[in-house]
């Protein structure tokens, strides 16, 4: 499913869309949350199509926070 495409940008769940810590600088998930209002805004540079809720969370290894934002419908 991966390969497929399913968690890419244009995929029905994409994930990781701002590349998280590989690609920022590792600021314990704020950047994460950074890129959940910009797709909500509609002003990501890997911007998904509709995007009206994002799930961030935090940790790379031992999940330890999670943040629910929803925009206007």
């Amino acid at each position: 499913m991966i390969g497929d495409g399913f968690i890419s940008e244009d995929g029905p769940l994409p994930v990781n869309t701002s590349g998280g810590s590989l690609s920022e600088v590792y600021l314990h998930g704020m950047n994460l949350v950074l890129e959940a209002v910009r797709q909500i805004r509609g002003t990501s540079s890997s911007q998904v199509n509709h995007a009206n809720l994002s799930l961030v969370t935090t940790c790379d290894s031992t999940p330890n926070a999670a943040l629910l934002l929803r925009g206007d419908s």
